[in-house]
């Protein structure tokens, strides 16, 4: 067997032993894209319409033909985020909706 090469504290620590200058750490760079930061909320929605949610993103789903890595496939929470992001496309007077009835009056449901 190999005789293993004996260190001593000082190399492993990284600590400076006279004229040689301390390691400095690494720091590490994420690769992960930089994204909006996601958040939790808690909604109460109808039972049909929380399975249409679920019967719509699973149609989605379905329409693949080759399988998709999971950070595409779509889910309930997905289709949320683009209805979100139609109502902040619609041209919407908010300042004049009072209710929920206003709101849908202004979206012609």
């Amino acid at each position: 067997m190999g005789r293993l090469k004996q260190t001593s504290l000082g190399d492993k620590s990284g600590l400076s032993q006279g004229n040689a200058t301390p390691l400095e750490p690494q720091r590490k760079v994420s690769k992960r894209k930089e994204t909006e930061v996601q958040v939790p909320i808690n909604i109460r929605i109808p039972r049909a319409s929380k399975q249409w949610l679920a019967d719509k993103a699973q149609q989605v789903r379905d329409n693949n033909t080759d399988p998709v890595p999971p950070k595409e496939r779509v889910y309930p929470q997905h289709l949320i985020n683009v209805a979100i992001a139609l109502l902040q496309d619609t041209e919407i007077d908010w300042s004049t909706v009072r209710n929920i009835q206003d709101l849908e009056q202004q979206l012609n449901l």
